[in-house]
Formats: structure tokens, C-alpha cells, sequence
């Protein structure tokens, strides 16, 4: 949160200089009985201010998928479809982001085998289970198999 003297936040927007705009929550401080807003209209202006900005600022990274059904944040391992969270395992969670960071890609099933079982590569059965369990969870279409190229996620 930003904290600006009302008479200098003035001052500034008359020369033309704007450079907090929509990104930072604002309040302008104003000497007692100078402010065109009641003190309580300004807290609750400054509440909304903080929520919006606390919200857009926890989505920043995160992707909204398959028709906006799938929220999926990779930095937090955070992932709701239609709204409730999905518990992942680990390598599910390797899997689904190679899927999410490649959304107009397809994945194949060697990248795939390679992300799971290391310099090993994973079996192709490995390669099965892991999709089949990622299909239950987030439904059997959400993952698409392209015919002999690989895999994606629904856009």
C-alpha cells in the first residue's frame, strides 16, 4: 500500500504525472477537513483498493484453462477446477506443468517418459498411469491424446 499527501497526489496528476495507477493500493492522506470524502468512505474505498489489488496480485501467475473450468498456479503448486482444489502428487504435478507451460504444444510421450523416470525414461504403462490418473481427477477429456504425436491440455 501507498501512502500520498492529497495536496502533493494533486499537485502531481496537474503536471500529468500518474505513475502508481491501478497496480499499488492508494490513499491519499488530507489535513483534517479538507477531504471531499468522509473518513469512512475512504477507509472503505482503501479496503476495495487492497482486495482488488491483493487479488490480482495472487492470480498474477496463475493460468485459467480448459474453458476457465482449471486454475493452475505453478510457482504456489496450487490448482482448482471449478473451484475446489485438486491434490496432486508429485510427479503428477511435473506432468501437469510440462502440460501447462506448453499450452499450444503437443507433449510427447517420450518428454513425457523422460520427465518421469529421469535418464531411465519412464515405460510407456508409466507414461498410461500417470495420464489416466491425471484424467480422473480433472476429468477424461481434460487431457487430449493427439494420435501418434502426444498429448495437451484442453484449451
Amino acid at each position: 500500500m501507498l501512502a500520498i499527501d492529497g495536496a502533493l497526489w494533486r499537485a502531481a496528476e496537474a503536471t500529468g504525472f500518474s505513475a502508481v495507477g491501478e497496480s499499488v493500493p492508494t490513499m491519499l492522506l488530507e489535513e483534517a477537513g479538507t477531504s471531499t470524502l468522509g473518513s469512512a468512505a475512504r477507509l472503505e474505498a482503501l479496503v476495495e483498493s487492497v482486495l482488488a489489488w491483493a487479488e490480482r496480485t495472487a492470480l498474477g501467475a496463475a493460468q485459467r484453462l480448459m474453458g476457465g473450468e482449471l486454475l493452475v498456479d505453478i510457482d504456489r503448486q496450487f490448482i482448482q477446477l471449478n473451484g475446489a482444489s485438486v491434490e496432486l502428487t508429485p510427479l503428477e504435478w511435473q506432468v501437469i506443468t510440462l502440460l501447462v507451460r506448453r499450452p499450444d504444444r503437443v507433449v510427447s510421450r517420450q518428454e513425457i517418459a523422460q520427465l518421469i523416470g529421469g535418464d531411465a525414461a519412464a515405460s510407456d504403462n508409466a507414461v498410461a498411469v500417470h495420464l489416466y490418473n491425471l484424467r480422473r481427477k480433472f476429468g477424461r477429456h481434460a487431457i487430449e491424446t493427439i494420435r501418434g504425436r502426444g498429448f495437451r491440455l484442453r484449451p
